[in-house]
C-alpha cells in the first residue's frame, strides 16, 4: 500500500498553482462573510414616532425640535420612561397652524395613521425605514433574518450534494452565479416578502 507522505514527495508539495488556487477561493469567499454581517447595516432599526404632518414639516414650523414635535403629539409611557413609538395623540392634524391650536393632549391615543418618522441620523434608509417594518410589523424584520439562515442550512445539504455528484468546479461557478442574482436581487427589492426570498436564495448560493 502506498504511503500518502511518500505519494505527495514524488508528486510535489504546494506550489504556485495550489497558492493561486487557495487566494481565488479565499477572495471569492470573502462575499459570504459580508453577507452574513450586512444584516446589522442593512436592517438596522433606528429610532421612530408617528409622522405627524405638518407638523413634521420644518417650512411651515422652522422653530420646532424634535423635543417639542414628540411633546406635543406623542404620548409618554410613564412606566417605560420614554415615548411611543406606534401611537400620537388623535386630534386633527389637517387645521394646524402657526400657533399649533390644534394641539389637544386630552385626545385619547390612536395609532400612527399617517406613517412613521425615522432617526436618520445613522443611517440614512434601511430595509427597516423602506417597508416600515416597526409597531405591528417589527416581527418581519426578525424573520428575515430567520429565512436567510433557513436558506444557508438548505444550501449546506444541497450544494454538498452537489460537489459530490456533479463536481466541485461546476456547483462553485453555480454557487457564485446564483449569490451574486441573489445579492442584485436584494438590492431592488421592492417588496418585503421580496427582500426575504432574495436573503434567504443569497444564503443558500454563498
Amino acid at each position: 500500500m502506498i504511503q500518502f507522505d511518500i505519494l505527495l514527495e514524488k508528486i510535489g508539495g504546494a506550489g504556485k498553482s495550489q497558492v493561486l488556487l487557495f487566494v481565488l477561493l479565499a477572495y471569492f469567499n470573502i462575499s459570504g462573510g459580508f453577507n452574513s454581517i450586512v444584516t446589522v447595516f442593512i436592517a438596522y432599526s433606528p429610532d421612530n414616532r408617528c409622522s405627524v404632518p405638518p407638523i413634521d414639516n420644518s417650512t411651515v414650523f422652522p422653530n420646532l425640535t424634535e423635543g417639542d414635535i414628540l411633546n406635543y403629539t406623542t404620548p409618554f409611557d410613564a412606566g417605560k420612561q420614554e415615548y411611543e413609538t406606534c401611537m400620537r395623540y388623535g386630534y386633527d392634524l389637517s387645521v394646524c397652524d402657526d400657533d399649533l391650536d390644534c394641539v389637544n393632549q386630552t385626545y385619547p391615543p390612536i395609532k400612527c395613521d399617517k406613517g412613521y418618522h425615522y432617526d436618520t441620523s445613522l443611517f440614512t434608509q434601511t430595509v427597516v425605514t423602506e417597508f416600515n417594518l416597526v409597531c405591528d410589523r417589527n416581527y418581519l424584520n426578525a424573520l428575515s433574518t430567520s429565512m436567510f439562515y433557513a436558506g444557508m442550512l438548505i444550501g449546506s445539504f444541497l450544494f454538498g450534494n452537489m460537489a459530490d455528484r456533479f463536481g466541485r468546479k461546476p456547483t462553485m461557478i453555480v454557487s457564485y452565479a446564483g449569490m451574486l442574482g441573489c445579492m442584485f436581487g436584494v438590492t431592488y427589492s421592492t417588496s418585503v416578502e421580496m427582500y426575504m426570498a432574495f436573503r434567504a436564495g443569497t444564503a443558500a448560493f454563498q
